[in-house]
């Protein structure tokens, strides 16, 4: 199917009874995951799709219950961070409301982040 139709996901209802999105979520499994702290340098952006990177920040867990916090605060820095790492010409943190649902829901933070060199 992606093959041939890009992947998409609309955050509405859309007309005329078309699929709010086209993904299909398969069972994948077993997936094994590892405690890699301390094997930092093994990874990279580049090659492996994401990298460690310390971030030091002032940061209380019930700061994250505060969205304009994430949105104002912690998110430019987690991009400018990022940006130094990769030397990007921008980066730009996108999904901000999965982020943020997620991090008072779950207490799990990601980002999908667009590299731009």
């Amino acid at each position: 199917l992606y093959k041939t139709e890009k992947v998409y996901e609309m955050r509405y209802d859309p007309p005329n009874g078309l699929p709010r999105t086209n993904m299909k979520v398969e069972k994948q499994g077993p997936i094994f995951i590892e405690d890699i702290r301390g094997c930092q340098g093994e990874f990279s952006f580049l090659q492996n799709g994401f990298e460690i990177m310390d971030f030091v920040g002032d940061f209380k867990p019930e700061d994250f219950d505060d969205r304009g916090f994430v949105l104002g605060e912690y998110l430019p820095k987690v991009a400018h961070k990022v940006k130094s790492i990769l030397g990007a010409a921008r980066v730009q943190i996108v999904d901000t409301r999965e982020i943020f649902e997620s991090l008072l829901e779950n207490d799990i933070t990601h980002a999908s982040i667009k590299y731009v060199k």
